[in-house]
Formats: structure tokens, C-alpha cells, sequence
């Protein structure tokens, strides 16, 4: 009795992210596979090019693929870049539109002398970066913050023969 390896491999087109599936089949079987897509993402083809998802395939004498890629590819998803206090810095861009998976550059500049860059975050606060320039990786519609704070300036005073108070108002 011949025996089949089937290999199904899954392909992310902008993501290096591969997962793999192995199975035993024997000739009259019938293989079902079926093309999961992660978060963000949908099937686009198997890389022989069938679009039918699941798919069956006959085990027969006559088979001659085995080893099947699914292909998915990033949904659309619109990035809106703000700066999370007004007036106390800028970004370079203000929304950007790609793929899940795909990455953007995000630039924070430090606009006003009084105020320095902080970090990014996200549209629940969660710190993403403290790096200004900062590749951000897409996976689904969000707001994404430069955050700027009150530049420190460290003042120091110094009396010969006395002492020196210091008031900040």
C-alpha cells in the first residue's frame, strides 16, 4: 500500500510567520484542508493556486502534490497618528493606511523646547516604544500616540558666603 505525506504550510504575505501541519494518507482517502486565518488576515489561495477553502483532495495513484501552502494575505486597516497633548509636539504623519502585518514608521518631533519625547502608546495607554523613530507593525485600526512632557531643567544655585533659596512658581 503507498503512503502520501501531506504538508500543509501556511504563508503570510508581509509576515515571516510560518506554521506547518504534517499528516499520513493512504490511496482512496480523501484529505480535507482547511485555511485558518490569523486576526487581521484572510485566505487568499493554496500555492497551486486553488481558491476552494476547505479543500478536498482524492488520494489516488495518480497524486503527485502533497505539499500544499496556504496563502493569506493582511487586511486594509487605517493607523491614526496623534500626539496625545496638543501643542507639545508633532508627528511626522498623521494616518497611515496598509496591511496587517505590514510596518510603518512613526516619527515623533520634538517640536517645542519646553517639552521632550516621552514614548508611544497605544489607544489603551500601553507603552509601545520609547525609541522617536519607531517601526510599528499593523493588526488592525487604531490610534497610536506620541506622548511629550514638560522638559526638566535642573537649576542650581550656589552662595560663597550665605545660602541661596530657590522658589518655583
Amino acid at each position: 500500500m503507498k503512503k502520501y505525506i501531506f504538508i500543509a504550510t501556511l504563508f503570510v504575505l508581509s509576515m515571516s510567520a510560518m506554521a506547518q501541519t504534517e499528516t499520513v494518507a493512504h490511496c482512496g482517502q480523501i484529505v480535507t484542508l482547511t485555511a485558518k486565518p490569523a486576526e487581521g488576515f484572510f485566505f487568499v489561495r493554496w500555492s497551486d493556486n486553488v481558491t476552494d477553502n476547505p479543500r478536498e483532495v482524492e488520494i489516488s495513484s495518480e497524486t503527485t502534490v502533497t505539499d500544499f501552502i496556504a496563502i493569506f494575505e493582511g487586511k486594509e486597516y487605517t493607523i491614526s497618528i496623534k500626539v496625545k497633548e496638543e501643542g507639545t509636539g508633532s508627528v511626522d504623519q498623521t494616518s497611515f493606511t496598509g496591511k496587517a502585518g505590514e510596518l510603518v514608521t512613526l516619527d515623533a518631533i520634538e517640536s517645542d523646547p519646553c517639552f521632550q519625547f516621552d514614548h508611544w502608546e497605544d489607544a489603551s495607554g500601553t507603552s509601545l516604544s520609547t525609541d522617536k523613530t519607531f517601526a510599528y507593525t499593523i493588526l488592525g485600526e487604531t490610534t497610536v500616540y506620541a506622548v511629550f512632557v514638560d522638559r526638566e531643567f535642573k537649576i542650581k544655585a550656589t552662595a560663597d558666603h550665605g545660602t541661596v533659596d530657590i522658589q518655583v512658581q
